[in-house]
């Protein structure tokens, strides 16, 4: 796959408390033998280390604080600047977001453990790649309101991964912050689900919904929530959310119709619901900039994102896909917010998330197109031939049609589902994608294959 993690290279492990070095040293122990890891228990031996031999990834947590961390980074990455880094800590504050954001550098939460440190490895690989190009390094450099990773959203997977998780303590970490469970209701006893029950707690609500799906909206409710904090006259967060909304239902439909993988099913989803989270984050920073990009791509009837290149130099979905790295969500989840304009023929061969959110966002544009100040949205439907994508549009079309319907339409999205019946039969060899020579993706797919 585009986002596998590298097999190999070197990793440097800086924790300069003996008990959390104790803890964590065994963990990258756990990693695949190419990697070869490095421990040490202070800043100076650590530096002395970056200067003998280079480094692939440094992880840092000092005693000092999270903000030490992060100034020994910045440090890091003066000198050694290819080093991608992490900073280890419990919590990150809003402010020291902003900070790791223009590090740049990526956050990994503790209790760390060894899956959460090979998918941290599979992420950095991924957002080095996309953060590595100048006009995106500019923009996110730019900007300074980067909220914090949702807490609610950590509480609930931190039960999720809990051997004996319930949907009552799920309802119950949701019921402590009014405003989200509030939201998180009003969700559920929308069309979008249309259970035939009025839905009156959130215990009943992750109860119906399921824990998975609970936690992509409570992220997403939080994520747009925290960003909205700064009302824009020009710009509506209701609209954007209401879109995410119909491509996350669109792309997990389509999903569940032509891949049995549940867990594909899930990252499609909460790709679909974030994939235009970076919209906020301009909107948010460049307030003057971005109601001229909007009125602009109105005037010319054009999609956002290509004004936003324009002016900006890089589009929300790169924007919104950093963030999500530094919040530590799944590589497959940041690679479908970073590509969902990319053109169709740049897919890969397999179906994955990306493939889903893409086509979702296009169909639910294209069904959109004349209505609620959407411009005309083409319909790209180059995709690779071995997705057999086209064979299957008007299927594809009645999926995503269903996620914008009436209530009694929409319960096919909760109803028990037949064993799905693929469109294209899974290829026996994973094909590559089609890449422009030219494009970032296309020095990652490269990077990966050397």
């Amino acid at each position: 796959m585009a986002n596998e993690m590298k097999d190999s290279g070197r990793i440097l492990v800086l924790i300069d408390d003996q008990m959390e070095l104790a803890h964590a040293a065994p963990l990258f122990c756990e990693l695949p033998e190419g990697w070869k890891v490095h421990v040490s228990g202070s800043p100076e031996d650590a530096l002395c280390r970056l200067n003998q031999v280079p480094f692939d990834i440094i992880f840092v947590d000092l005693k000092a604080g999270p903000l030490a961390s992060t100034q020994f980074l910045h440090e890091v990455w003066a000198r050694h600047p290819r080093t991608i880094r992490f900073l280890l800590a419990s919590q990150m504050e809003p402010d020291l977001m902003v900070t790791c954001a223009l590090g740049p550098h990526q956050f990994l939460q503790k209790p760390i453990d060894a899956p959460s440190i090979r998918a941290a490895l599979e992420r950095a690989t991924l957002v080095d790649c996309l953060y590595r190009e100048p006009s995106v390094q500019s923009l996110v450099s730019r900007i300074r309101t980067f909220p914090s990773r949702p807490t609610v959203y950590v509480d609930v997977m931190r039960e999720l991964r809990s051997r004996d998780s319930s949907p009552q303590v799920v309802g119950e970490l949701v019921s402590k912050d009014l405003a989200i469970s509030a939201k998180l209701l009003q969700i559920t006893n929308s069309a979008f689900f249309g259970f035939s029950q009025q839905v009156s707690s959130p215990a009943d609500a992750v109860l119906l919904l399921g824990m998975e799906t609970t936690a992509s909206l409570v992220l997403g409710i939080e994520a747009f929530s925290r960003l909205d904090d700064v009302k824009l006259v020009y710009f509506s967060t209701d609209q954007v959310w209401k879109h995410c909304q119909a491509v996350a239902n669109s792309a997990r439909l389509i999903s569940e119709n032509i891949s049995s993988d549940s867990s594909l099913a899930h990252d499609t989803y909460t790709a679909g619901l974030l994939h235009d989270i970076g919209k906020l984050a301009l909107a948010v920073n460049f307030e003057y900039e971005y109601r001229h990009a909007l009125n602009e791509a109105r005037e010319k009837n054009l999609p956002a994102w290509e004004l936003e290149k324009q002016i900006f130099g890089a589009t929300h979905a790169e924007v919104g896909a950093y963030l999500l790295s530094l919040w530590g969500l799944p590589a497959s989840v940041i690679e479908a917010v970073a590509r969902h304009h990319f053109p169709a023929r740049e897919l890969a061969g397999t179906f994955t998330a990306s493939t889903a959110v893409h086509l979702a966002n296009a169909l639910n544009y294209a069904e959109a197109s004349g209505q609620s100040g959407f411009p005309e949205f083409r319909l790209d439907l180059d995709y690779p031939a071995e997705l057999q994508l086209q064979e299957n549009i008007e299927q594809l079309r009645d999926l995503a049609r269903q996620s914008t319907r009436s209530s009694e339409t929409t319960q096919l999205i909760r109803r028990a589902r037949p064993e799905p019946t693929p469109l294209a039969a899974e290829p026996a060899v994973r094909m590559a994608a089609n890449l422009s020579p030219n494009g970032w993706w296309s020095r990652f797919r490269a990077l990966l294959a050397a």
